[in-house]
């Protein structure tokens, strides 16, 4: 192979790792993107949550204190669990 030829392949494969290089970053970036929007919709998922069982639960018995102990220490999966199950049954229970 000439050196002329070898060059011309040199510079179209740089071009190409470029392109590739460019094109990581840029999923990259978007896949940080997606991940910073994911934490913070579970982040809102799990504010509304703790406020919605604060503000709407009613005060006789150990619910509230219950459920507002697993959605502080279960996180998330705490705050789906009392979308998911407790919810229903208080607005079924007591309308709100």
């Amino acid at each position: 192979m000439s050196a002329k030829r070898f060059g011309v392949l040199l510079a179209l494969t740089g071009l190409c790792y470029k392109k590739v290089k460019f094109m990581d970053s840029m999923i990259f970036g978007l896949l940080i993107i997606g991940i910073v929007a994911l934490f913070v919709l579970q982040l809102v998922m799990w504010i509304w949550m703790l406020v919605d069982c604060l503000q709407n639960e009613p005060s006789t018995g150990n619910d509230k204190v219950i459920w507002v102990l697993l959605m502080v220490f279960l996180g998330i999966l705490g705050s789906l669990l009392y979308y998911f199950v407790r919810r229903p049954q208080r607005i079924e229970e007591f309308g709100h």
